[in-house]
């Protein structure tokens, strides 16, 4: 008996499910394309803000160091111009106290000098020792004016060691003396003789004392040499 044998070429099984496997893949793909692009578009859009931000932020920072760098600028010529200002009124200072006046020298010989007396000579210096030394020379009416005198200026303190020397009679009977004292700083110094607003330089005359013998007699004051 003959075998037989069906043979058929219609595949038995659907086609269109591999068609569909691969629409599925396609599909799951292109999402994760697109979500993949969102993000980079994303990130690009974070990076430029960010980046403009940054700018920004050193355009900020720039400006505000600029500001800074000025006020430094501002404040370094500050204290320079302090510094010179500083520097002058130091100088100023050392030339004031190394500046002679003679206005209370001078305001002292016009107070205390006797009407009877008057000097002819004059000289001044400073010491090592930084007082002054005064030195005169003058003529006096007689040997009591002298007297008067030597008495008259013993009393400024400022005027230390004080001697009357070389006396003599010049040949028109008045009686020559040579004079000479340490001055106290004080008394020369620019700084101490400073005019006040209204002083006058002259000060008043000083009252002679009466002399009862305007011949020219010895006298026993010590300061003063008897004529030979």
């Amino acid at each position: 008996m003959e075998t037989k044998f069906q043979t058929s070429f219609i595949p038995k099984t659907s086609l269109d499910q591999p068609v569909l496997a691969r629409r599925g893949s396609l599909s799951f793909f292109l999402f994760i394309s697109v979500i993949i692009f969102i993000v980079s578009i994303a990130a690009a859009g974070g990076a430029y803000a960010w980046k403009k931000h940054l700018v920004q932020a050193i355009e900020v920072l720039d400006k505000a160091l600029s500001k800074d760098e000025q006020a430094l600028r501002y404040e370094k010529d500050s204290l320079e111009d302090f510094y010179r200002l500083e520097a002058r009124l130091d100088n100023a200072k050392r030339l004031l106290d190394n500046h002679i006046s003679f206005r209370s020298i001078f305001e002292f010989l016009s107070r205390e000098t006797l009407k009877s007396v008057r000097f002819t000579a004059f000289s001044f210096s400073v010491g090592s020792d930084g007082k002054g030394v005064l030195e005169l020379e003058g003529l006096a009416n007689t040997y009591n004016a002298l007297a008067n005198q030597s008495g008259q200026f013993g009393k400024e303190k400022r005027l230390t060691d004080q001697v009357f020397a070389n006396i003599d009679i010049d040949k028109n009977g008045k009686v020559v003396f040579k004079f000479s004292a340490k001055v106290m700083p004080e008394m020369f110094q620019y700084k101490n003789n400073i005019p006040k607003t209204g002083e006058s330089f002259y000060p008043e005359e000083k009252d002679e004392v009466v002399e009862e013998n305007p011949e020219p007699v010895p006298t026993d004051d010590p300061l003063v040499e008897p004529l030979e």
